[in-house]
């Protein structure tokens, strides 16, 4: 309040949401404004768990119930945390029928995107779809893109939602001023290696054929989602580890005697995953990019 900020918006990338909101407001004395969201993720767990799959008829409109009653209890509209499971495992569809709903309060749709990286340019059409096809205004939360072999892609993201702004559309995107994120270990995974349970994901890695897959998908995945080395991954926070908080990925492979090359970081990432996922900073993000997003209009 005294930085003369006075409007919170918790979108929260969909993380579990309020479920009693008028219940939370009476009981907790707020000096913001604080905007409150439908939160895709704890509306699909409510209904599908863990499961990667499309919902029957019957479960999309249980989803759609959730979504209405938050709007009536006063949500701002939609988030989505697309990038994170058991939010990934949802098609285009199922959030643009979500979207309506909101839709119908005069909400929006506000969108950690499905992916930063490599398939980003794929992300951002599909937030303007969404926005577009439910009549939604959208704002991508804290726009960046990731991993050294997209640096410089934000010129065509930049490119699509101009596009979108000229045609009539409501757009917003938002960006904080750093070339790293952080983020739980699970972005570095495939989605399908994370569904279900850790013992789900345990029995996964135990099997030999299902690792060697795991093993190649992820040295894909490193170069798209941060920098091209282990140096590149800081702890944040490790269950049970404090000694490596602030380390970074090259060091712990240095102090269990290991070599810093991918192979031995995918590993690695596996095994600190087995033991309870870590919250990482990945310096992923390159300065022209940021300074391109930040000076749009």
């Amino acid at each position: 309040m005294r930085q003369g900020i006075t409007t919170v918006s918790a979108a929260l990338h969909s993380q579990p949401q309020i479920a009693d909101m008028t219940a939370y407001r009476e009981r907790v004395h707020m000096a913001p404004n604080v905007l409150l969201f439908a939160g895709h993720t704890w509306i699909r767990e409510q209904v599908l768990g863990r499961d990667n799959r499309r919902p029957t008829g019957s479960e999309l409109s249980a989803m759609a119930d959730l979504v209405r009653a938050a709007m009536q209890d006063h949500a701002f509209g939609l988030a989505s945390g697309l990038e994170y499971t058991p939010a990934a495992f949802a098609n285009t569809d199922e959030l643009i029928h979500l979207a309506r709903v909101a839709s119908e309060y005069g909400g929006m749709y506000v969108t950690h995107m499905r992916d930063e990286g490599v398939r980003v340019l794929e992300a951002v059409s599909e937030a303007l779809a969404i926005g577009r096809e439910a009549g939604v205004p959208v704002l991508i939360n804290h726009h960046k893109v990731t991993g050294a072999e997209q640096f410089g892609q934000t010129e065509l993201t930049l490119a699509l939602i101009d596009v979108a702004v000229e045609a009539g559309q409501r757009v917003a995107l938002d960006v904080y001023p750093y070339t790293a994120y952080s983020t739980y270990s699970d972005l570095m995974f495939p989605p399908w290696a994370l569904e279900g349970t850790s013992q789900d994901f345990a029995e996964r890695v135990g099997d030999p054929d299902t690792r060697a897959r795991l093993v190649a998908e992820m040295i894909e995945i490193f170069p798209r989602q941060t920098g091209s080395d282990a140096a590149s991954v800081q702890f944040r926070e490790v269950d049970g580890r404090p000694d490596l908080t602030g380390r970074t990925l090259a060091d712990y492979l240095e102090q269990t005697g290991r070599s810093a090359d991918l192979d031995a970081a995918v590993d690695a990432l596996i095994e600190l995953q087995l033991n309870g996922r870590f919250i990482g900073i990945f310096h992923g993000m390159s300065e022209g990019d940021i300074r391109r997003l930040m000076r749009h209009p």
